[in-house]
């Protein structure tokens, strides 16, 4: 429970830094970005399960798979389970053990589940890595333009109360963004790290709070990495 009263703190503390502040006075300096980067984070995963449900994330997956088979050997070779699995069976295929490693951390992390012949796995993975960049420069894009005309608004009526007021509400909102997205990429490098002694014990941890328990199950930024990283 402690970390949980620290976490509510914390909010309570960037809540109030984010109305002092104000939207415009925020995204005039470099917590724009950083709120940028954090809304984009946020809304990556959502938006790659959007273009996966118009069929395109399978064309792609499938043509690269294909593309992948046509080398032959190793890459025909059936692969199911997690990481370990995954890892074995491109090693066993002849990718160097670092890489193989590697893809298999990202794919344990990006893919729902790791079935099919290694050609498949890494066809499904290259897609949603695809998906999920097209997915963060649209959004990253479209953020830029939208948080900019909002400034701009605001701007020109900070005469009016009301106006000075959700530029502040807006603030508190920019700030608290950022805080949940920093904790949410923290708590998703316990979970890549969940097999390691660090992991056991930050997890044993975790289960003794209910608010960070709750994020860590429910994590969007696994959504990033399930989408770029869902």
């Amino acid at each position: 429970m402690v970390a949980d009263f620290v976490f509510l703190a914390a909010l309570l503390v960037v809540g109030v830094i984010g109305y002092a502040k104000s939207f415009t006075g925020i995204v005039r300096g470099v917590l724009f970005v950083v709120c940028l980067v954090a809304t984009t984070a946020l809304l990556t995963a959502p938006l790659t399960r959007l273009f996966e449900l118009t069929g395109l994330g399978r064309v792609m997956a499938n043509s690269f798979a294909n593309n992948f088979a046509e080398k032959g050997g190793g890459m025909l070779l059936p692969v199911s389970g997690g990481k370990t699995e995954l890892a074995a069976g491109l090693k066993q295929a002849g990718v160097p053990g670092f890489l193989a490693n590697t893809c298999a951390a990202i794919a344990s992390s990006m893919l729902p589940t790791i079935h099919g012949t290694i050609a498949e796995v890494l066809g499904q993975l290259l897609a949603r890595v695809i998906l999920s960049g097209i997915s963060a420069i649209i959004l990253f894009i479209l953020i830029a333009v939208l948080f900019s005309i909002i400034k701009k608004v605001l701007l020109r009526s900070h005469e009016n109360d009301t106006f000075r007021a959700i530029d502040g509400v807006l603030g508190v909102i920019a700030m608290i963004s950022v805080l949940l997205c920093v904790t949410w990429i923290a708590l998703g490098i316990v979970q890549v790290n969940a097999p390691t002694d660090f992991g056991v014990k930050s997890i044993t941890t975790l289960n003794k709070n209910y608010i960070l328990r709750f994020m860590y199950l429910n994590n969007p930024l696994a959504g990033f990495s399930s989408g770029i990283f869902g």
